[in-house]
Parts: structure tokens; C-alpha cells; sequence
């Protein structure tokens, strides 16, 4: 448990379990998209997330999806509620779900950030 608070300290750990608090799933490309994160860091803290159980990873043919681990939420009903709370007033994480939204209400995907990152960032911003 000590861990798991010294994970959820972290802002970039926040950020990242702030969009798949408010998504159904998100890929790692889109994650290093919306929050603007360097990969390595941003796998990092998902690896880190993984081990504690917060999120999971699946994968199709084409690519790694994280999702919130439904099992998290119900062992950690208090500090859930709790994150969402907080999560809502702050600005950081405002700012990256109002991207998020931008990002999903046009529709856009994995594919549009391969093919026009350019694109896709003048959308979300």
C-alpha cells in the first residue's frame, strides 16, 4: 500500500490515471500525444501502474490498449472517489481532458496521429 501512495504522489502518474479515469481505454500513443509526455517515461509509470494494479494492459493485432482495472476501483472505493474529486477542479488535469474530449468528439485516431501528428495536435490544443 505504501507503494501504491508513493505512485499515486506522482503528477505524471495522476495525469495518466486521469484520462483512463474518464476513457473506456486509451493506447500508449495516444496517452504520449494528449499529455505530452516522453515515451519512456510515460511506459515507465504505466509499467509502474501496471504493477500495482491500478490499470491493465491488453492487446489486439494491431495494438497495446490501458485500461482502469475495474478490480482497483472496487478494492479502493474511498481513494477512487476521492482522485475523481480532486481531479476535477485542478487545472493540469482539466486541460488534459479537455484535449481528451477534443481528441474523441472528432474523432480521431491512433491511425490520424501516424499520419498527421501535426494535425491531430492543432485539433486538441
Amino acid at each position: 500500500m505504501e507503494e501504491l501512495f508513493r505512485l499515486l504522489g506522482n503528477r505524471e502518474v495522476l495525469r495518466i490515471a486521469n484520462l483512463l479515469l474518464k476513457s473506456r481505454r486509451v493506447t500508449l500513443l495516444e496517452l504520449e500525444l494528449l499529455l505530452e509526455l516522453d515515451m519512456e517515461l510515460l511506459k515507465q509509470r504505466l509499467a509502474d501502474l501496471v504493477e500495482q494494479g491500478v490499470i491493465y494492459s491488453f492487446a489486439t493485432e494491431e495494438r497495446q490498449f490501458y485500461q482502469l482495472n475495474p478490480r482497483f476501483v472496487e478494492e479502493h472505493e474511498q481513494l477512487y472517489d476521492y482522485l475523481l474529486n480532486k481531479m476535477k477542479s485542478h487545472v493540469v488535469f482539466l486541460s488534459d481532458l479537455n484535449r481528451f474530449n477534443r481528441y474523441r468528439l472528432n474523432r480521431l485516431t491512433e491511425q490520424d496521429i501516424r499520419d498527421n501528428r501535426e494535425r491531430v495536435l492543432n485539433i486538441v490544443n
